[in-house]
């Protein structure tokens, strides 16, 4: 029995709109070969809440993630921060890393469902 190429696969469980474009001549920015390129992407709104949703990301990168994302936000900005377990070791690093800078509020503190908010200062 032949398999699939990786690619291949990867093809057949595309959304429709990606493989049309590839189909099409057009690549998906993912598949652009050389350098990517950067477009400028800015967050000035200070009413935006950008969602976190730690659930969906490996332990081992959670926290670096989590504070990149952190150090991206400028003052008065939200991030709404998902999770299944309460993160109290994050916390206290949040806490000795930003200080006053970041305030953090609960929205949900139930077991198996947290949210909570981290706005800048």
């Amino acid at each position: 029995m032949k398999r699939d190429s990786p690619a291949a696969a990867l093809a057949k469980r595309r959304p429709a709109a990606v493989t049309r474009g590839a189909a099409e001549g057009r690549l998906a920015p993912f598949q652009q070969s050389g350098p990517m390129k950067h477009l400028p992407h800015v967050h000035t709104s200070p009413e935006a809440i950008y969602p976190f949703d730690a659930r969906g990301v490996a332990k081992r990168f959670c926290h670096g993630a989590l504070f990149g994302a952190l150090d991206a936000l400028t003052g008065g900005e939200r991030m709404r921060f998902v999770n299944d377990h309460d993160p109290l070791p994050l916390l206290q690093q949040l806490s000795e890393r930003y200080g006053e800078k970041l305030r953090i509020e609960y929205l949900q503190r139930e077991p198996g469902a947290i949210v909570i908010d981290f706005i800048r200062q």
